[in-house]
Formats: C-alpha cells, sequence, structure tokens
C-alpha cells in the first residue's frame, strides 16, 4: 500500500481542519469493495487537508495486517484508526458504545457511515449527533433492508427503522448512478438529498516503471506468454466460469496464453474442476487472496484484466479502476453500475458477461493486437487521473458533507 504521491492541501483549501469520522464495519485487511472504498475516502479526505479518524472492527485473524495498515495511515497521512473487539452476534452493539464514547469526547466537524455494517449498528442503538451526518449507499443495502432481507432483519422491522434512519440524515451518497437510482426508486423521499460521488484510486508512479517483461518474471511466468487476470471473491456470479471456458478456447488458437486467478471463495474447487475439465489446469494459476502489492505486480504483468460479473447489483466496479491505474485496460460485464466504471473503447471493452464467444475473440484482440491494446492501456491511465482521483473523490464528497455547515 503506497500513497506517497497524494499531495496534502495548502493552508487556503476550504476544507483544511475540518474534522472528519468516517465509522465503516468494513476496512482493511478486510477485502470487497465497500473496506476498499472507506480506506480510500480516508486517504482521499486527508489529502486535502482534513483530520480523519476512522473507526472501524478488529479481527482476532488480521492482528498483525491491522497493525501495519495502521501504522502506515498514521504515519504517512495522519490518520487515526480506533479499532473494536468482532464480537460474534454483538459487535455491532460494541461499535455502536464505541462510536457513542467517541463523539461525546472529540469534536467532529462531520460523521460518514460508510457501509451497510455501520448504517444497521447507527440506526438501531445509536442517536444522531447534531453534527452533519452522510452515508453511503454502496448497492446491495436496498435489497437487503427493503427487498428480500434475512429473517433477522425483517423481525427486526428493518425497512421502516432503516427508511426512519436515512431521513434523519443530513444526506446521502451513492457510489454510481445506477445506485442512486436504485435507492430513489425504494426511497423517493431521498430524491433530492442522495448525491453520486463516484470512487477515486491512487496512481503508484513508481509501480508504473515495472515493466510487464519484469512483473512476469516476479511471479516466474515467461516473458513470452501473454497473461490475462482477474480478481474477486470466488462466488456464484462472479464470471470466473465463464472466462474460464473463453480462455480454453482462445488457447486453442493461441498457445501462448496464461490466466491468473486471484482471490478465495467457495466456487474455487469447481472452478479449478473446470480447469482440469477443459484442459487447460497447466495454463490457469489460482494466486489465492493477494495484498496490494501483489495486486499490483499481476496488474502490470498482465495483457487484459477481465471480470465479467452477472451479479444485478454490482454498483460500480473499482477494481477496474485500480487495473486502469496500472496502465492496464479491462474487459467487463455490462451490468448495474460497471458502464460508470469502465469507459467502453476508452479504458477498456463492455460485453454481455455471459458471452463466452465474444470474451474469447476479445482475448485473442488484446494479446495479438498490440495497437489496440496500448492505445487502451494509454488512454485508460488518462482517464483514472483525470476523472477518478482520490482527491477528485475526497473533494466532492467534502463538498457535499460541509455544504449544510
Amino acid at each position: 500500500m503506497n500513497y506517497m504521491g497524494l499531495m496534502r492541501a495548502d493552508s487556503k483549501d476550504a476544507h483544511v481542519g475540518k474534522s472528519v469520522l468516517v465509522f465503516s464495519i468494513e476496512f482493511p485487511p478486510h477485502v470487497g469493495g465497500a473496506a476498499t472504498y472507506a480506506l480510500n475516502l480516508a486517504v482521499g479526505l486527508a489529502s486535502i487537508g482534513c483530520e480523519v479518524r476512522v473507526l472501524t472492527i478488529s479481527r482476532k485473524s488480521e492482528i498483525q495486517e491491522q497493525a501495519g495498515i495502521d501504522r502506515e495511515l498514521l504515519e504517512m497521512h495522519g490518520i487515526v484508526v480506533q479499532r473494536v473487539p468482532f464480537v460474534p452476534k454483538l459487535y455491532l452493539l460494541v461499535a455502536a458504545r464505541a462510536l457513542r464514547r467517541l463523539i461525546r469526547e472529540r469534536e467532529f466537524s462531520a460523521l460518514i457511515v460508510a457501509d451497510s455494517g455501520a448504517q444497521k449498528c447507527a440506526a438501531y442503538f445509536c442517536h444522531m449527533p447534531s453534527i452533519p451526518v452522510w452515508t453511503i449507499f454502496h448497492g446491495s443495502e436496498i435489497t437487503n433492508y427493503f427487498g428480500k432481507s434475512t429473517l433477522a432483519l425483517r423481525l427486526a422491522r428493518a425497512p421502516s427503522r432503516m427508511r426512519s434512519f436515512f431521513q434523519s440524515l443530513t444526506g446521502c451518497i451513492a457510489v454510481s448512478e445506477w445506485t442512486r437510482s436504485s435507492v430513489t426508486r425504494a426511497l423517493p423521499e431521498l430524491l433530492t438529498r442522495c448525491q453520486v460521488v463516484h470512487h477515486g484510486v491512487s496512481v503508484n508512479e513508481q509501480s508504473l516503471e515495472t515493466t510487464r517483461s519484469a512483473a512476469k518474471s516476479r511471479l516466474g511466468i515467461d516473458s513470452q506468454m501473454r497473461v490475462v487476470f482477474t480478481a474477486s471473491r470466488l462466488i456464484e456470479g462472479k464470471g470466473q466460469d465463464v472466462l474460464v471456458r473463453a480462455f480454453a478456447a482462445a488457447v486453442n488458437e493461441e498457445p501462448s496464453l496464461h490466466l491468473l486467478i486471484a482471490g478465495e471463495g467457495p466456487v474455487r474447487p469447481q472452478l479449478e474442476a473446470l480447469a482440469r475439465s477443459e484442459g487447460v489446469a497447466g495454463r490457469v494459476t489460482f494466486k489465492g487472496r493477494l495484498d496490494k502489492d501483489q495486486m499490483g505486480i499481476c496488474y502490470r504483468a498482465c495483457d487484459v484484466f477481465v471480470q465479467l460479473s452477472r451479479i444485478p447489483f454490482e454498483s460500480f466496479g473499482l477494481v477496474y479502476l485500480e487495473a486502469n491505474a496500472c496502465e492496464r485496460a479491462v474487459i467487463a460485464g455490462n451490468v448495474g453500475g460497471v458502464p460508470e466504471s469502465v469507459g467502453d473503447g476508452v479504458s477498456g471493452c463492455i460485453i454481455d458477461p455471459q458471452d463466452a464467444q465474444e470474451l474469447r475473440a476479445l482475448l485473442l484482440r488484446f494479446v495479438r493486437d498490440k495497437a489496440f491494446r496500448s492505445r487502451l492501456e494509454a488512454s485508460a491511465l488518462e482517464r483514472v487521473r483525470n476523472e477518478f482521483s482520490l482527491e477528485a473523490m475526497a473533494r466532492r464528497t467534502a463538498d457535499l458533507v460541509f455544504s449544510r455547515c
């Protein structure tokens, strides 16, 4: 994790000195879009001069990783991370108690409730303070609270409780226009109070100096091999099955192909079996869970990044921006808010996530047409720098959060 490229705001910045509490149950080393969002938001807010504190939970299995992350955030960005123990079935109550105490003891300019766990915690166990309070919608909350929610949430009268909570807030931020539309369809009363702020990512300039060949070498892959990379939780609907089938078909025409699959999850055994049945087990490497630096090497090694999720409530797609920030183009599925993350024909290609034939053709084009690949890689990096920086994300968020102060 390296955010050294971020610049501190000068003393004339309107947000300098504002104290922000980011409350998020999910936070690195926990994996997932909401956790990464909370981290990137905290770093971005610090980069524009805000004083940032993060309240999250601590898991015993991740003590060492947590300590390293928290130390780096403090030393590099002045961000204090406070973690409360994860207590099964009681963690929301424990976190709520810590939140109430923190708000009593310290003066904050604003509170950002950054994920669904924090939303439930605040809605059920806390009275909102008099400062501006905003929440973040990542896409699945509406289904969970107002659709087919769990029995526990229904018994706890989640629809009415969460509706009341959202109405009590200063405002809401959706991570995409698609997410905002989903939210306001279910809660039309939020139509004028729900704004969109897209995710932001950092560009590690130093990592861009690592050539594709050097990155392949670090992974033990021959420099002549053409690498396809995918990364996500290994669960139903994330599209690795379609990718393996398309990859196997492409290998018949381009034997230099190699597939890297990062992530862990319940469908890994099925994917490994599929690779064997398709006759490409020797050309598919399952990398398991990777940290940020390892992900960076895989991005730089690949000729194209592919993630064909067909899950209907994909809210945005931060992983595509991360690949673009490493100067790599992507192939993505046309679902949810993904088209807002991927510029079709600019930073990658958007296709039907179940069309293995189109994917096969695109894989072959990416590895064979260097001019096509290079054009998309250059424009992908430029697009991230111009439109999806951490600073842009932070400034837009801060402008909203402090607009009613």
